[in-house]
């Protein structure tokens, strides 16, 4: 039974960009193929950066003598991004998934309900470390001698990496399910940790060129301190540096918590998908009720949905936070950029080239604001509710889109003001820098519930499925930065011809053209469409 829960689970990562899992629903080899292309573009990128520093710290840690910090090191990196990729969801993919109860209702161990679960964590986690190991290893091939067994040992090291990874994140999101039993405003509370643990993850990855720089710097004090903080990491870099078996079976042994962590949650993991403590009841309180149109009723509908899951909100919303971040920096450090933009614009135009760079920051942001990416998959077997309420199924389908309006475009202008007075920018730039990233936000509303349409995923087991891993939300968002990095290369070619204030304005009219036939669509085919779906 466990292989065949395994054959279903790799099963359905091979179709997470699909939006269907049924023979009925296959997507064309064309789209297969553009799935494919985009997903390996990313990859290569990411690996590239990894490259770059892997080879300034392998040549700088190989001439000091102290290679083994280099394998270190890389193990680090690997297991913080396999941690980091499974830790947000190993509490909705092992415990809040949709089906355990059905599955615990059939005559199915739940340790291997468990096992399969925790071997799709580990599967994604093969796929996040590959971009780090794969560098690692080939950059230490070029720059340094390898030994036979040493490369076994870093080979067969990197596999277990993500199996300690997927231990922790597994015990964290116990945890966290514990406590959202027993909590109130469970969403609030993950939603606040979720984004103190992302600025902080942020904050470190802003500071990655420092830290390789102190770390080619002082290497041999901080391998000395890694070796007495971190032994595991240690092992790693002596056995894949310099093949030594005994650092090898010691860091075999550190699959020990793996076993421990699967034992102890296998033992509760029945009790934990299906007890349900219950919450402190609310005392009622006679009061009116007032009356709403559908409308209003269907919108309200929408926010909750967004405001209630944490998931929803941090992958859907990163974007407002990005947004504000980039308004609160330019805020702090207008002296420096203005003197940046004095030097490499002198004459007096660096308002207009300011207009351009931070407007086509800001569209950056938004884009990657994909609340109405997935709101029609999020329905999921849910769907023939809105199917059987009397509404019209043009207001169902434009109340996701104002919802993604109505949040998105308070955090854009927000921070487009701030940046224009930070910038002293004047009147006109002021209104074209405001203009065009809320013109991008209309862009990417209509954009995301258009390819939502055009890929529905109603087939999910939980909601992390349908909000990163739909095909709607990955086309979505490369279509909007795309666009924006097509009106970048535009402007350069066409500088000479065009002035920065009527280009911007020609960009305006873009966003809002595509905006308003996507807007056509979803009032014709799109209500034909959405009123064909099935879950």
């Amino acid at each position: 039974m466990l292989f065949k829960l395994l054959r279903v689970r790799a099963a359905q990562l091979l179709s997470s960009f699909t939006g269907a899992a049924s023979e009925k629903k296959k997507r064309s080899k064309g789209y297969a193929v553009m799935i494919i292309i985009v997903v390996v573009i990313c990859a290569v990128m990411l690996a590239g950066m990894f490259v770059v520093y892997f080879m300034q710290m392998c040549e700088a840690f190989y001439a000091a003598g102290i290679g083994w910090f280099y394998f270190a090191m890389a193990g680090l990196v690997c297991f913080a991004l396999c941690f980091v990729g499974s830790a947000f969801m190993s509490s909705y993919q092992l415990f809040r998934a949709k089906d355990n109860e059905l599955l615990l209702s059939m005559p199915i161990k739940p340790g291997a309900i468990l096992g399969s679960r925790m071997a799709a964590l580990v599967m994604m986690n093969y796929l996040y470390g590959a971009l780090v190991i794969i560098p690692a290893g080939v950059v230490w091939c070029i720059c340094a001698p390898v030994k036979p067994f040493g490369a076994v040992a870093f080979v067969i090291g990197s596999l277990l990496l993500p199996l300690i990874a997927v231990a922790l994140s597994a015990l964290i999101g116990w945890l966290i399910s514990l406590v959202s039993t027993r909590v109130k405003h469970k969403s609030l509370i993950t939603m606040i940790f979720s984004i103190a643990f992302l600025a902080l993850y942020m904050w470190g990855y802003s500071q990655i060129f420092s830290y390789v720089q102190k770390l080619i710097e002082n290497g041999a004090e901080i391998a000395a301190a890694v070796r007495r903080a971190a032994p595991p990491a240690y092992w790693f870099g002596v056995a894949s540096e310099s093949g030594s078996v005994p650092e090898f079976i010691l860091f075999v042994l550190c699959i020990v918590p793996f076993a421990i962590a699967y034992a102890i949650i296998a033992a509760n993991f029945t009790r934990i998908t299906t007890t349900n403590r219950g919450m402190k009841k609310t005392k009622y309180r006679e009061k009116n009720l007032r009356a709403s149109g559908a409308r209003a009723a269907l919108l309200r509908k929408e926010y909750r949905r967004f405001t209630g899951s944490p998931m929803y909100m941090m992958n859907a919303g990163l974007g407002l936070i990005f947004m504000l971040v980039l308004a609160v920096f330019i805020a702090i450090k207008q002296d420096m950029i203005s003197m940046i933009f004095g030097e490499l614009v002198p004459g007096g135009e660096e308002s207009a080239i300011v207009t351009g760079l931070m407007s086509a920051g800001l569209c950056f942001c938004t884009v990657m604001t994909l609340i109405s990416a997935p709101s029609v998959s999020l329905e999921g077997n849910k769907l023939w509710i809105l199917r059987s309420v009397p509404v019209r199924t043009r207001d169902v389908l434009m109340a996701k889109v104002l919802c993604h309006l109505t949040i998105a475009l308070p955090f854009s202008v927000i921070a487009s003001a701030i940046i224009a007075v930070s910038m002293h920018l004047g009147t006109a730039n002021t209104v074209l820098l405001i203009l065009l990233p809320a013109s991008a936000t209309v862009f990417s509303a209509f954009m995301g519930l258009f390819f939502n349409l055009m890929f529905p995923k109603l087939d999910w087991l939980n909601e992390v499925s349908a909000v990163k891993q739909g095909a709607s939300t990955l086309i979505a968002m490369f279509i909007g930065m795309g666009s924006v990095v097509i009106l970048v290369v535009l402007y350069i070619l066409l500088s000479g011809l065009l002035g920065m204030k009527l280009y911007l304005t020609l960009c305006i009219v873009f966003y809002l053209v595509l905006s308003a036939a996507a807007y056509l669509y979803i009032r014709g085919a799109g209500c034909r469409k959405f009123e064909s779906l099935t879950a």
